[in-house]
Formats: structure tokens, sequence, C-alpha cells
């Protein structure tokens, strides 16, 4: 059945086509079916819903600062289809469960690959109680995610202005995703940000602006990233599902092109090296180009100008 849709659907275009005089339009209208095509095709061949494109081991921080502690909050979320390959990075002696030792090995290392500075100064992190690291604990992580807290106690209370210094890397895979997002801050948004380098452990710094008492009723919660295979639903700061949601567009062309934009955008962070996905980005970096050079300011009337001069066709 699906293959007879899609015959009678490339009879349809080409009886489209062939209809239009017009040889320009036919080039226009054949790149566009083309690149339809492909954006179907690619979507459907990640076998996930719209989100994030790929498998992914994920790393979320939230930071949030009071006038007496700072606190970041670390999420680690792992594609089922990775679990194998983190847990064998856990489990060093293979025999299928997490030992004590193993446990602790699994917190000081994730304690020294995350490193706090508050305008310049280091701070000592205390942890919270670890959860589960267990195979099955790691599975569930995309829905459940293994949480940690890391507090520290300021030395002097804290007002207005700081520069919080972020350092992590606690890489798993070569193509671990770090993101960081900013709760109870008047400076920053509650999107999260991507924090991924070429060399682990790297550095971020936050520019953390303290509300007055007024402005702290308005301040956003952070958030986490699009995690794979999920539905994009923001959790809180408080590791909850938040009951908030961004503000749809008013129109359906505008839901279209908000769609589109982030299909285009998660096709191109999820790029594996697959190359007819990378072919089907060339096409669509080309036909982009060419449709921002006929928007006004790229000289199209000395173009023309020159043109009608020189008798060019």
């Amino acid at each position: 059945m699906p293959t007879q849709l899609g015959i009678a659907g490339h009879r349809n275009i080409e009886m489209i086509i062939s209809k239009i005089q017009n040889p320009k339009s036919k080039i226009v209208l054949t790149l566009v079916f083309m690149l339809s095509g492909w954006l179907f095709v690619a979507q459907q061949s990640k076998a996930a819903p719209l989100g994030h494109p790929a498998p992914s081991v994920l790393h979320d921080y939230i930071l949030n600062m009071t006038d007496r502690t700072l606190t970041v909050q670390s999420y680690l979320r792992i594609s089922p289809e990775l679990v194998p390959e983190v847990y064998r990075k856990i489990d060093t002696d293979g025999d299928g469960n997490v030992s004590e030792a193993e446990r602790q090995n699994w917190i000081k290392d994730h304690l020294s690959k995350l490193q706090v500075a508050l305008d310049n100064a280091p701070l000592q992190l205390q942890m919270s109680q670890v959860p589960s690291i267990s195979r099955d604990a790691l599975l569930s992580s995309i829905d459940h995610p293994i949480v940690v807290n890391y507090t520290s106690t300021l030395p002097a209370p804290a007002s207005g202005k700081h520069r919080i210094r972020l350092t992590y890397g606690d890489n798993y895979l070569t193509y671990d995703e770090y993101y960081l997002s900013v709760a109870g801050d008047v400076a920053n948004d509650n999107k999260p940000v991507s924090l991924a380098q070429a060399k682990y452990p790297a550095t971020y710094q936050v520019v953390y602006i303290l509300p007055t008492a007024e402005q702290a009723r308005n301040v956003p919660s952070g958030q986490l990233a699009i995690a794979p295979y999920t539905a994009p639903t923001p959790i809180s700061s408080t590791g909850q599902g938040s009951t908030a949601s961004a503000t749809a567009p008013s129109n359906q062309s505008s839901n279209l092109i908000v769609g589109l934009k982030d299909q285009v955008h998660s096709m191109i962070t999820g790029w594996r090296g697959e190359l007819w996905s990378g072919l089907g980005m060339l096409l669509l970096a080309m036909l982009l180009g060419g449709l921002h050079a006929l928007t006004p300011g790229h000289g199209k009337a000395m173009v023309a100008a020159y043109l009608v001069g020189s008798r060019g066709k």
C-alpha cells in the first residue's frame, strides 16, 4: 500500500510539473518537491518523533543562586540503546551489578568533572545522596533522569551581578551532549543552552543577576533539553514536569515555519555522517542561499542595470 501511494504521488507530481510552461518555474518546483521528499525521508529514517534527532547521552545542568547558596542540579539521561556502552564504564568488573566500590568510583569521577567558581573564587560543592545507577535506572533515565544536586554555601551574602564559571566533562561517549539552563535569574531565560565542546573538561561562564524582592515573582525556572525519542516536555528546576508551556504561535503558518525550523536544526545538530543526509543538507543550504540572495540588500538592481546596459541575457 505505501508503495502504491508513493507511485501515485510521483505520477501526480510529474503531471503538475509537465503543465508548467516556464522552464525556470519547472526547475524551482522540482527542487521544492525534491527538498520536501528529502525532509520526509530523512525524518522517517530516524524512526523517532520530531524532537531530539538521535540517540544521545545528555548531561543537563541547572544553575540556581540565592543570596546564601549556589546550587547545581545535574541530570543524566541516556538513550536505551546506548546504555550497555555507558554501563560498561560504570560496572568495571563486568559482573552485571554496581558494587559499592564501583558506585563510589562513579561518585568521585562525577564530582571531579564538575567544578564551580563564583567571581573567580572556587566553591566547595556538597553532593546530595546519589540515586541508583543500576542498569535498570539507566534504561529508564530518559523519563526518570539520574539526578544529583550540588550545593555550596556562599562565604558572604550575595546580591546584584555575579559571574559563575562551570567546568564540566563527565564524558562517556565521544558525542555526549551538554546543556545548561538558569533558574531564578533576571539576566537569562529558562531555555537550555548547548555547551558541547570538542574536548573535555570544558568551561562555560554565566552572568547571573540576583533578582530583587519585586522581580523574584517573575523569574523563570530552568528547563532540560529535549530528550531523545520523547515528547518535548519542559522540566522545571524541581525536576517535575512543568505545567507552563511556551506560547504557541497564533496561526498555522507560524506553526509551520517554527516546525520546519526546528526540524532542520534537529537534523543538522544530530547528523552522524550519513551520506544521503549530508547531500540533502548541502542541497538545502544551496536552496536557502539562493532564496536569501533574492531578499533586499544583495545588489539585484545593480546586476540588473549591468545586464541591461551590456545587453546581457
